[in-house]
């Protein structure tokens, strides 16, 4: 398991951009992978665990095209 942020946090604002990913090794297939956060966006807040994790990331919007794409060079399903 890793827990990171997405952005790194501002002195000046409390925001912050929390999530997690999940790596499940099998044996004879490749191993799995999950991603999950509360929004790409970020939160209004500092505390990682304020808000629920999601791994159905809303679309994005604005400056963020760029993360969908670059999502979706690596699955179908963003």
């Amino acid at each position: 398991m890793r827990a990171s942020l997405a952005k790194a946090p501002s002195k000046k604002k409390k925001e912050t951009a929390p999530g997690i990913g999940l790596k499940f090794v099998r044996d004879g297939v490749d191993s799995a992978n999950l991603v999950s956060m509360y929004k790409t966006q970020g939160q209004p807040t500092w505390n990682f665990f304020a808000n629920d994790f999601s791994n159905n990331i809303p679309p994005l919007t604005g400056g963020l095209l760029f993360l969908g794409e670059k999502f979706s060079s690596y699955t179908d399903y963003v």
